[in-house]
């Protein structure tokens, strides 16, 4: 929700700017936008998230048992989780469960849910052009994974990845031309370049990692970015 109210805002801002001219202080609305400004590798928050629920949900899944001094399958609470993961395949998801669940250990469940989730931390960590190619081959392994709560859990991170970066790549575009016309209500022309603008991590776009491109025209000038995600 948040994302999509913060995209529907810079489109507002940028009809705006195309409806009022100068009636608008651009400098003014330039520096709130920085200062506003989610910063890339947000997406660790949603990550956290999700590690966090799948912590709670094996711990309801699996219950120690005194007797056998070991943790067991709690069935009942399958029963209960799994139809919550995919309606359309709750009955075949939960028998798959039902039989990995017995010979899969809970510690070594756990282990390697861990490092699922440092290995998507790390990929988290990198540009957006490194990153994703990280978090895709993760997710790829663990649909191959004996770790069925793995298999029926996993978040989709990778998408969560693409959606927080075109958000920034939106939220820097949207800075660059309000600085571009705050220059031009500033000095009365457009800069040359947006060297000019001294704008720092906002010139670059995300998703490539590569500067904007910007042009002069006859009727003001142009922004864009080039890659496959454009």
């Amino acid at each position: 929700m948040g994302l999509a109210m913060q995209s529907l805002a810079h489109g507002s801002i940028l009809d705006l700017y195309e409806h009022t001219g100068d009636a608008f202080d651009y400098t003014a609305v330039a520096e709130r936008l920085v200062s506003t400004a989610e910063r890339a590798g947000q997406g660790q928050l949603a990550l956290l998230g999700e590690r966090a629920f799948f912590r709670d949900t094996i711990q309801r899944v699996w219950k120690y048992d005194v007797g056998r001094d070991a943790f067991i399958p709690d069935y009942q609470v399958i029963d209960a989780i799994v139809p919550l993961v995919d309606d359309d395949t709750a009955l075949s998801t939960r028998s798959a469960l039902l039989e990995e669940m017995v010979p899969e250990e809970y510690e070594a469940m756990v282990r390697e849910a861990e490092s699922f989730y440092e290995a998507l931390e790390s990929g988290l960590d990198q540009s957006f052009p490194v990153g994703s190619g990280l978090i895709a081959e993760v997710e790829a392994r663990t649909q191959t994974s004996t770790n069925p709560m793995l298999r029926a859990l996993i978040p989709a991170i990778g998408r969560v990845h693409a959606i927080r970066t075109r958000s920034e790549a939106t939220t820097r575009a949207t800075v660059l031309i309000s600085q571009v016309q705050a220059y031009r209500q500033r000095y009365g022309v457009y800069p040359d370049s947006l060297e000019a603008l001294e704008v720092g991590r906002f010139a670059v776009d995300p998703f490539t990692e590569q500067p904007f491109r910007y042009r002069l025209t006859e009727n003001g000038f142009e922004l864009y970015a080039l890659g496959e995600w454009r």
